[in-house]
């Protein structure tokens, strides 16, 4: 008896151990910029292997640590608002393992709510001020001169035709604005995203690894479908997009924010269709993990994986892999 207790007390020791470590983790992801995507996994790793209540326990000392952090060190608190966000998102999605919901759906739910929060707090400061979102940006953007002054001087320094439309643009904030209006929507909306499926897509595949009593795993964040009517969502963005400046000014900006939304769970699906495909002709080891980054680090490689993904819808990919595997036998 006194032998079993000693073995628990031991392992809840090793246990808080590997917590305090979770924890830290998140820190260094966060901060490292190239790899804060992977912020929330270290959280929602530590909820869904140890449970709720040590979870939420952990997110709330590593916020504490990271406020205290970023306090001493006098840096901008905008990275300390990301860290929380990816905190809150981490314990979201280790809920949605916890009550075995299904993740696809689940995580466009979630961005879904987030997107709508986002765009609900921008308009309030937009009314607020009574101005127009352009005048807003452009304010914001004349406060932080010397931020953009000192990226300009480091473009300088590069000495390329791209640094110096890059400097010509941060010279002038009336077109940088412009330039946000249509392209940070899409943008913000497609980083959510990506960041929220290679989250849970992770967090999957851990709990898979640990855990008998799985529901879902991660081969369900890319072997799905989607409804026909999400083609008809692409066609209007795209409408809205060509056409919507005749009628408004924000049309095409709505245009590009839905087929952003649409267009990375298409991008979901045509990953899946491509890993079946690397599956099926025995791709595997370095060179599997070459190609897949390569294509992700390729724009017009994604552009094709969605469109594989989109087109799935009426042709059905997997099954020529299906057919090319019984002619082999």
């Amino acid at each position: 008896m006194e032998q079993a207790q000693f073995n628990q007390v031991k392992t809840i020791s090793y246990s808080l151990g590997r917590i305090m470590m979770m924890g830290v983790f998140s820190i260094v992801l966060c901060v490292s910029f190239l790899l804060s995507i992977f912020t929330p996994y270290p959280i929602g790793l530590a909820s869904v292997l140890f449970g709720r209540a040590k979870g939420i326990v952990l997110a709330l000392v590593v916020t504490f640590v990271f406020y205290f952090i970023n306090l001493k060190s006098n840096s901008d608190f905008a990275l300390f608002f990301f860290y929380v966000f990816s905190v809150v998102i981490a314990l979201v999605m280790a809920e949605i393992i916890h009550r075995k919901l299904k993740p696809i759906k689940s995580i466009a739910i979630v961005g879904g709510v987030t997107c709508l929060i986002a765009l609900a707090s921008f308009s309030t400061v937009v009314l607020e001020d009574q101005k127009t979102v352009k005048q807003v940006i452009v304010e914001h953007l004349e406060r932080n001169e010397k931020a953009f002054n000192d990226i300009r001087l480091q473009l300088k320094a590069q000495n390329d035709p791209k640094s110096f439309e890059n400097q010509a643009l941060l010279a002038n904030p009336a077109a940088m604005a412009d330039m946000l209006i249509n392209r940070a929507p899409g943008l913000l909306i497609m980083s959510l995203f990506l960041m929220l499926w290679i989250n849970m897509f992770l967090l999957l595949k851990s709990h898979r690894l640990v855990s008998k009593d799985v529901l879902y795993s991660e081969k369900d964040m890319i072997n799905f479908s989607l409804p026909e009517a999400f083609v008809v969502g692409v066609v209007i963005s795209l409408m809205l997009q060509i056409f919507g400046e005749k009628f408004a000014w924000w049309l095409p900006v709505l245009g590009s924010a839905m087929l952003s939304f649409f267009g990375v769970f298409y991008l979901f699906i045509g990953f899946g269709i491509y890993s079946d495909f690397l599956d099926h002709y025995k791709i595997k080891g370095f060179f599997r993990t070459f190609l897949i980054v390569i294509t992700f680090l390729t724009a017009p490689l994604l552009i094709v994986v969605a469109l594989v993904g989109l087109f799935d819808t009426f042709i059905n990919f997997r099954k020529f892999l299906k057919t090319n595997n019984s002619d082999t036998k």
